[in-house]
């Protein structure tokens, strides 16, 4: 439906909110009356599905009023059992369902468990001749990954599916339009693809990542003849500000938070209607927030020598190791905090002794060990734990479906997880522990990988008990600024420009 969100005035819709409308001096009584029938639907006693808990049935009849939906729960909320039942009720079943490509196996399990139409899974492994035989004959939803959606546009145009669904829809946050650069081509694939649908779903617990302008991404996939131009919803609702960044005076524009409250408020108030934003402890209060012990080890000296060498010198003389831009500065600092043998330095890392004297202490523990630095991971597995399951973007998608089972099940103990891996989409609420050997520079993914411990039902949380994470820090001045960063939930672009600072007073 198109109202109450949108309202007209000489032929033009616009967003329509209660603040917007009191600041216009317009009397709408019968868009007030339908606006509180419409959010009334969030909290009304309802049963489409017995095996939905209550505040999922509700979702579901809400989200039955829209044309268009976000659903904005929180991690582990239950999202996908809430949109599948949604679209088995409204004979959704020309889908194309795009989602990351580690989830792929578990959305075709819970299509089945929860649609029961014909489903089909493109995937990588898949030959070309293969999957466009699946795009163009197949009668049914495609549940396929961000990346072959942008590698078999063309394809998937002519198919033209009437509904799509986009799992962790975070990720057009980058989105400025088709023809700004800036936009990544997998986000253009999406948009241009959302047109043709008739039926939209965003799903996400973290709409707006780091910064509250990250929506228009979500916004102009769920309405895209209505959301055409970047800098208009910016210019409407943020503060922007043009910033010298050469001699040569060009400039860019910095966004740098709402024009005031109402602008806030009207907004907000907008997405109230056409999205469900449940958190986590208030329909879920048997889950206990996790929160995490900090660690801090002692760097032994050949660590401190070589992070020095790279302060005062930029490059270690030992391997003729050099580093260019602020960002490799960063990466290798923090590569010889973890474990020099990364960069083939002559050096055993004290993080690596301490996973060890850890598996030592705790052989009973299930535990998933998280770093960015797959090659660390990897090193892991060879020289330390043996044992253990690698969980990194080489792993096949439905490998890590079989994983996140296994590990469940308690048939496997110890995880080493890519974090772009952990982040999205599986459940890991097997683990005790969860171990950050390090931590991303974006603080949502981070966040993310952490709610992949908790439990999905109240009978395994009783079961599970005290879980717990750990972040593994050295005393060392990068990891003492990244966890400065960590901790005030800073942007990946605040942590790199803050970084040429530190490495200024540093000098």
């Amino acid at each position: 439906m198109d109202s109450p969100p949108f309202q007209g005035i000489n032929g033009n819709l616009f967003l329509t909110t209660p603040t917007l409308l009191k600041t216009l001096k317009i009397n709408a009584p019968s868009y007030h009356k339908e606006r509180e029938r419409l959010l009334n639907k969030k909290t009304t006693p309802t049963l489409f599905d017995p095996n939905l808990r209550e505040y999922q049935n509700q979702d579901v009849g809400f989200l039955l009023s829209l044309k268009n939906k976000a659903i904005f729960n929180q991690q582990r909320t239950g999202k996908t059992p809430t949109t599948l039942t949604t679209m088995k009720i409204n004979n959704e079943n020309n889908a194309l369902i795009i989602c990351p490509s580690s989830i792929l196996f578990k959305w075709n399990a819970e299509y089945n468990k929860w649609h029961q139409g014909p489903v089909e899974v493109i995937h990588n492994q898949m030959t070309i001749k293969k999957r466009r035989e699946i795009i163009n004959n197949f009668h049914g939803t495609i549940i396929t990954s961000y990346g072959l959606v942008r590698n078999e546009l063309n394809n998937f145009i002519k198919r033209k599916p009437h509904t799509i669904v986009i799992d962790e829809a975070h990720r057009l946050r980058n989105y400025k339009g088709a023809r700004n650069r800036q936009s990544p081509q997998m986000a253009k694939a999406i948009i241009q693809l959302s047109r043709l649908a008739e039926s939209r779903y965003a799903l996400t617990g973290t709409p707006t990542p780091n910064k509250p302008e990250n929506i228009y991404g979500i916004l102009t996939f769920l309405f895209p003849h209505i959301f055409t131009s970047y800098w208009n919803f910016i210019e409407y609702y943020f503060h922007v500000k043009d910033t010298i960044i050469d001699n040569q005076m060009n400039t860019i524009k910095d966004i740098i938070g709402f024009k005031n409250k109402n602008k806030e408020r009207e907004l907000q108030e907008w997405l109230e209607i056409i999205s469900i934003q449940r958190k986590r402890i208030e329909v879920m209060p048997w889950i206990n927030e996790i929160k995490y012990e900090t660690i801090w080890i002692p760097p032994n000296q050949k660590q401190l020598k070589y992070l020095k060498e790279l302060n005062e010198f930029y490059e270690i003389e030992e391997e003729e190791l050099v580093t260019i831009s602020i960002l490799d500065r960063l990466i290798r600092e923090q590569q010889i905090a973890i474990e020099p043998k990364m960069l083939d330095l002559n050096c055993k890392g004290v993080k690596t002794t301490w996973i060890q004297e850890y598996l030592q202490d705790y052989p009973e523990k299930s535990i998933i060990f998280i770093s960015k630095f797959t090659s660390y991971l990897k090193y892991l597995k060879e020289h330390v734990i043996k044992d253990a399951t690698l969980l990194i973007g080489e792993t096949s998608e439905k490998q890590r479906y079989e994983i996140e089972q296994a590990f469940n099940d308690k048939k496997i103990n110890i995880i080493l997880a890519n974090v772009d891996v952990a982040k999205e989409g599986m459940t890991l609420y097997g683990a005790d522990t969860m171990v950050f050997i390090d931590t991303s520079l974006t603080y949502t993914d981070n966040e993310q990988c952490m709610d992949r411990l908790l439990p999905v039902s109240e009978a395994i949380a009783k079961e599970k008990g005290i879980q717990e994470i750990i972040l593994l820090m050295t005393k060392t001045p990068i990891e003492e600024y990244l966890y400065q960063m960590f901790k005030l939930k800073k942007s990946r672009t605040d942590i790199l420009n803050n970084y040429k600072k530190y490495l200024m007073r540093r000098a």
